[in-house]
């Protein structure tokens, strides 16, 4: 009888996340999604978590370019505050 090579099943792991590190900076969409979502849920209160995604997602698209231009300029102030805690952080951990 041949032999069959035996393989670990199990997760690899990775290294663990600093607790204490800063959040990155949130996308346009992100940004969006956030302010809407409990907007789509009232209006569709059946609807499953992937059937909001996929909504959001469709009301995202039909956002005129100047709506989307001020959720990108929320996004820039999101993502300078992230810049601004990780170089903090940064200066702290090294210390």
């Amino acid at each position: 009888m041949p032999k069959v090579k035996e393989t670990t099943t199990g997760r690899k792991r990775g290294t663990k996340k600093d607790k204490d590190a800063p959040k990155r900076g949130l996308s346009a969409y992100l940004i969006f999604s956030n302010e809407w979502r409990d907007r789509v849920k009232a209006e569709n209160p059946d609807a499953s978590f992937g059937d909001i995604g996929r909504l959001l997602g469709a009301k995202w698209k039909e956002l005129p370019d100047n709506e989307k231009k001020e959720y990108q300029r929320k996004s820039d102030e999101d993502k300078e505050r992230a810049a601004k805690e990780k170089a903090a952080y940064e200066v702290k951990k090294s210390s």
